[in-house]
């Protein structure tokens, strides 16, 4: 089973319930969130970190530690992933096997930016689309909720990377990917190591909680 949270950042969360929750979070998590100077991004990471002791059962806050990479585990598991864009944060959870999310606002970019990233099929696929912002970030969010699976963060082979319709392929390990809806303006993908896996999702709001 992979449990799947996700969490709407839009409304500001009022001070008093802010200090309330963040003052039980040991120093460093605490700092990690204070460190971004945008409002939104430091409330993203408070909602992760809620996300997170909510999945958990809501009882003890528990310990993050965090590989080279960057990326998240937890001490005795279970597997542990995250991500945030736009008005949404996203938890995965699974006590079986790695788990990678990512969540991606389609904003218009400049997609010249990532001609790097990409093989060539892969370009020509999404010049060739109908709507070709939403064909890269549906590849953008397979390859990293993949990577973040991997766990080798951005020196994961982005390049190499060949997405198909059901998974990621990363050098010789393959990553069953799906589509979790969050609604017209976002993407979401989950990628784990194992397939047919069940999948819960459950949308929270800190606000009436």
């Amino acid at each position: 089973m992979i449990d799947v949270s996700i969490a709407e950042n839009r409304a500001t969360i009022p001070p008093q319930a802010w200090e309330a929750f963040i003052s039980c979070w040991p120093e460093h998590e605490r700092e990690r969130i204070m460190r971004y100077r945008h409002e939104r991004d430091r409330q993203a990471r408070f909602l992760s970190r809620w996300l997170l002791w909510k999945a958990l059962g809501a009882g003890a806050i528990p310990e993050i530690q965090y590989a080279e990479s960057g990326k998240p585990f937890l001490n005795g598991g279970p597997e542990i992933n995250w991500s945030h864009s736009g008005a949404w944060v996203t938890l995965a959870l699974c006590a079986n096997g790695s788990v990678g999310i990512d969540v991606e606002a389609m904003r218009p970019i400049e997609m010249d930016d990532f001609r790097r990233y990409m093989r060539d099929e892969v370009w020509e696929r999404i010049q060739a689309a109908d709507d070709r912002r939403r064909e890269f970030f549906r590849w953008w969010t397979t390859v990293e909720s993949a990577i973040k699976a991997d766990g080798r963060g951005m020196s994961a082979p982005w390049t190499t990377a060949k997405a198909e319709e059901r998974g990621v392929w990363l050098d010789d390990v393959y990553w069953h990917t799906q589509e979790i809806s969050i609604d017209g303006e976002h993407l979401c993908y989950l990628s784990h190591s194992k397939p047919d896996r069940d999948i819960r999702i459950a949308r929270h709001d800190f606000s009436s909680e």
